[in-house]
């Protein structure tokens, strides 16, 4: 310290801007606070703005706007004030998380103080969650932080994090279509209730591609809607066979940005007009009968009709020619052209994307696709159509998480809907807590009825499919139609055994009667893995994996778990 002494203060900050800023990592931010406990004069620096500048925006990626204004106005631009605000942000926001996990009672309120209160802070901070693996945590109890580069550690946390950061997400999403000004870049990118900043890369892709091909700010718009067409096909924007012409996936714009694969009609129209509209040109998505298509307006002259889906075959189509034949052969009345072929509103485009659900499967078996579907269909229907016969089906079949009914449905659905909607809200929508806990009862003292725990893997004696127990039931408590069809009354044990609910390696649930379960007291790291990687709501019921010296394997219960089967903690 003697030398760095000597220094001006000019220079100390000039080898304070060489620390490194590292998004992930404490070590640079303790760097600079160790140095400026030298003495006054260290701390001093240590403490500029502009020792702080590339640390704050490296951390803090997303910011909610309003929040971040008043952020600098308090501080006066300096980032080391706003570093310890947002510091002190992050604490709070991690400090609810920890109330979401343990406090199942009041799980929904803190999840809606969290996302009301912070908005867009919440990102970063539960993002870095999300990316946490658990090193560290290894102690003498063997629990295992990670297993052949998978995290098993700190589950629990992750999945609450990553339920607070979706449900966050989707009520943005409703927000953005209540308000009725969003875009239709913006309002179908809510449908995976993402946004997306793809879109950048592919525009100076696009433009590069356009520049290759001689268009210049004058060429003719049949021309440039051609190549945008056709650059679209070159990065796998084409139309799918029959084969998979149907999954639902297909629909979802974050989907088809970075799979970047076969997409429908709409999707295909979708992509071409952001490009488009991010390249200078007037472009919108056409509700055409059959088909969307898009248009490209000039300042003067006739609109050019473009049939992105098929592009490979005839891109450019004519207004008195092509879309009046496609109006005949479909039955439709011709008179009826220029409305038919008019820029089409967000609403109308949202109405029409999620009305295509109904004729689309998922495409993965657990059915989460098909979920995620309803559920967004039903709320842009409720917005825009106000239909109250949707709520049931909607909260009964299709709510995707488990703070959804607390933060999306009543607090942003249910004020703006219609008075009818409002009371089917109130008669199907579950009261706060009451879909926290599931079935399932403590194991008696001194009770041997059940023989296996939550939390161990087993092998299915007769179909040698591995599972998890995730709960159990002293019999059977299917119903007699599920009895009747997978012939329980022809076991040894009947259906007055236990029964457990088992996750199973693709992400399944299955009833499991105890004489068919076989424990495995050695699963490889596989098994433990594919658990882990298969089921997106193992997190909520088992926090990490724990190994004996022996080898065995045990999943750890996370504190909801506890509370539901207190005894299975071993």
């Amino acid at each position: 310290m003697d030398a760095l002494g000597q220094l001006p203060n000019e220079v100390l900050e000039d080898i304070l801007l060489y620390i490194p800023a590292l998004p992930r990592s404490a070590t640079s931010v303790k760097t600079i606070y160790n140095f400026g406990l030298g003495n006054s004069r260290f701390l001093a620096v240590s403490r500029l703005s502009s020792v702080w500048k590339s640390h704050y925006e490296t951390r803090w990626l997303r910011s909610d706007p309003v929040r971040e204004e008043e952020r600098r106005l308090q501080t006066e631009n300096n980032f080391w004030k706003m570093y310890n605000l947002r510091n002190k942000i992050d604490f709070e926001i991690l400090s609810s998380l920890g109330g979401i996990i343990s406090d199942t009672e009041n799980r929904e309120a803190l999840a809606l103080d969290v996302v009301n209160r912070y908005r867009y802070d919440v990102w970063d901070v539960l993002s870095a969650e999300l990316e946490y693996s658990g090193q560290g945590t290894r102690d003498p109890s063997n629990v295992s932080s990670e297993l052949d580069g998978i995290p098993v550690a700190g589950l629990t946390r992750r999945y609450w994090a990553r339920e607070l950061l979706d449900v966050f997400a989707r009520l943005h999403a409703v927000n953005t279509w209540l308000r009725g000004d969003a875009s239709f870049e913006k309002g179908l990118a809510c449908l995976s209730s993402f946004i997306s900043d793809e879109f950048h890369i592919l525009t100076q892709s696009c433009r590069a591609f356009l520049s290759d091909h001689g268009i210049a700010d004058d060429s003719d718009l049949e021309d440039v809607a051609t190549l945008i067409c056709s650059w679209m096909r070159s990065r796998g924007f084409v139309k799918p066979n029959m084969v998979n012409y149907h999954d639902i996936i297909n629909h979802f714009p974050h989907h088809i940005l970075f799979v970047q694969e076969m997409a429908l009609p709409i999707s295909l129209v979708y992509v071409f007009v952001c490009i488009a509209r991010r390249l200078g040109y007037d472009a919108h998505p056409v509700a055409f009968p059959y088909k969307v298509l898009a248009l490209i307006s000039p300042r003067n002259g006739n609109p050019v009709y473009v049939d992105v889906f098929d592009s490979a075959t005839r891109p450019i189509l004519t207004y008195n020619g092509d879309l009046l034949h496609m109006l005949e052969t479909q039955g439709f009345d011709t008179n009826n052209l220029a409305q038919y072929a008019s820029p089409a509103p967000t609403a109308a485009m949202l109405l029409r994307t999620t009305g295509n659900f109904r004729l689309s499967r998922p495409r993965s078996r657990n059915d989460l696709d098909r979920m995620a579907a309803r559920y967004a269909a039903c709320c842009v229907a409720l917005i825009f159509s106000d239909d109250a016969r949707l709520v049931e089906p909607m909260l009964l079949d299709g709510m995707r998480g488990p703070l959804d009914a607390e933060v999306v449905v009543r607090n942003a659905l249910r004020p703006n809907v219609s008075l009818a909607a409002q009371q089917e809200i109130d008669i199907h929508l579950p009261k706060p807590a009451a879909t926290i806990k599931e079935k399932g009862e403590p194991r008696l003292r001194g009770r041997t009825a059940v023989k296996h725990h939550v939390g161990t893997i087993f092998r299915h004696k007769t179909y040698g499919y591995n599972g998890l127990i995730k709960s159990w039931d002293y019999s059977c408590k299917a119903t007699d139609e599920w009895i009747r069809t997978m012939r329980v009354g022809d076991l040894p044990r009947g259906r007055d055994q236990p029964f457990y609910h088992s996750y199973m390696a693709d992400g399944q649930i299955r009833y499991v009667a105890e004489e068919n379960m076989e424990p495995l007291s050695n699963p490889s790291l596989e098994d433990i893995g594919i658990f882990i990687r298969s089921n997106e709501d193992l997190g909520r019921w088992f926090d990490g994996v724990k190994i004996s010296s022996s080898g065995t394997v045990k999943f750890i219960l996370s504190p909801e778990s506890r509370m539901v089967y207190p005894d299975d903690d071993l």
